[in-house]
């Protein structure tokens, strides 16, 4: 089953470079300096698409992975446990935040324990797999967090990260900011290397079964 998923995964990726390459050869073609930064504008929210395409796609993909080994949220990570106590939260009970509290001391009280002992359903994977439309650093720890992934926080630069949001969001509502080609090059090398660290560490994480409690 690990073969298909990295298999989905993989092809997946592989769109995503094809055309991300595709458009960086279109930059560097023979041109004039405005033509060219029209160029590197129009193409900047289309590296950020892939980005948050890609890590959206990684990460359903993965819960749905996880769901189909049909494991009880005890046998998991407890970060996935939140997702319990989340389902049976929204199901109609009281909104009062004195009532909620009360419920979560219920659940470290082990009242739970029948929820927890049910197979893991995540619900819809976009309540989790959460990119807010701007997948800057925080929505993307949080995502990792989920599943109890650590990164390499050299590898994810959360300054970098969050100004190429930025950049891409100022472009987007339609200001003449300019792209320089080291900045495209910089945003298009990173994004790229981005996009294989993390196919990597969600590969190994399947893998080698981190989701599971076994492995904290």
């Amino acid at each position: 089953e690990f073969d298909k998923f990295a298999k989905r995964i993989e092809k997946e990726l592989a769109h995503r470079k094809k055309e991300l390459s595709e458009l960086s050869i279109l930059v560097k073609g023979n041109m004039s300096d405005s033509e060219k930064n029209a160029l590197r504008r129009a193409t900047f929210p289309i590296i950020y698409s892939h980005w948050e395409g890609f890590v959206k796609r990684l990460g359903k993909e993965a819960l749905s992975y996880i769901k189909n080994q049909k494991l009880s949220y005890i046998e998991l990570q407890k970060t996935f446990s939140t997702i319990a106590i989340y389902q049976l939260m929204k199901g109609g009970l009281p909104t009062v935040e004195v009532k909620q509290t009360r419920m979560l001391m219920n659940f470290f009280a082990g009242d739970f324990t029948e929820v927890l002992n049910g197979n893991f359903d995540f619900g819809q994977t976009e309540t989790w797999v959460d990119t807010q439309s701007n997948l800057k650093q925080e929505p993307l720890e949080n995502i990792l967090r989920l599943f109890c992934i650590k990164h390499n926080a050299e590898s994810v630069s959360s300054g970098w990260l969050d100004n190429f949001v930025n950049t891409r969001n100022s472009i987007s509502h339609g200001d003449l900011l300019q792209i320089s080609e080291n900045d495209f090059e910089d945003a298009f090398d990173r994004i790229l290397k981005l996009l294989d660290l993390l196919k990597d560490c969600f590969f190994n994480y399947i893998e080698n079964e981190g989701y599971k409690v076994a492995n904290t």
